[in-house]
């Protein structure tokens, strides 16, 4: 492996909810290279993504903040999907890690290359860009799976249909939390 001397390290980070953009505030505080890709038109990672009705967290809202930027207007001991978008949203412009953020960017695929001692990220629209290092911050609680179950009917990014009704994924519901 032939690790480059002297140069500065440039990062990936994937995923912009709350870990992305932790990543990518401490990275820009400490004066390093960085790009995150985002696969939607907007930040907030799980909080984008599940809609359904009466969505909040189940950890107490104080707790559910950055350390370095508390929050003491929750409106609510525990914060609703919507409230919480909207921190993360104000965090983000805050310490002006919006620009480093490029929306749209499905990251699809991760290469390591032995020879440069780099990863090649590859995007969803044939891209390829090569990092030092990547930081994955893909939150599980967003990738829609639909188990088989007796009876049932399963569509990719579909609800599937039982004997008894309609399942439905937690993103997939009519409205935010």
């Amino acid at each position: 492996m032939m690790a480059r001397q002297g140069a500065a390290l440039r990062y990936a980070i994937v995923g912009a909810g709350m870990a992305g953009i932790l990543a990518a505030i401490k990275l820009r505080q400490n004066g390093e290279d960085f790009t995150v890709f985002e696969k939607a038109d907007r930040i907030g990672g799980t909080w984008r993504e599940n809609r359904y009705p009466g969505l909040t967290c189940d950890v107490p809202a104080h707790a559910y903040t950055y350390s370095f930027e508390p929050y003491p207007e929750w409106q609510a001991f525990y914060a609703t999907g919507g409230e919480i978008q909207t921190y993360f949203e104000a965090v983000v412009a805050k310490y002006g890690i919006g620009p480093a953020i490029r929306f749209g960017a499905e990251v699809t695929a991760l290469d390591w290359n032995e020879a440069t001692a780099q990863w090649t990220v590859m995007l969803a629209g044939g891209e390829r860009e090569a990092f030092d290092v990547v930081m994955p911050r893909r939150a599980c609680c967003i990738i829609r799976a639909f188990p088989p179950c007796r009876g049932s009917t399963a569509l990719p990014d579909r609800p599937f249909t039982r004997r008894s009704g309609l399942t439905t994924h937690p993103s997939m519901g009519p409205g935010s939390g």
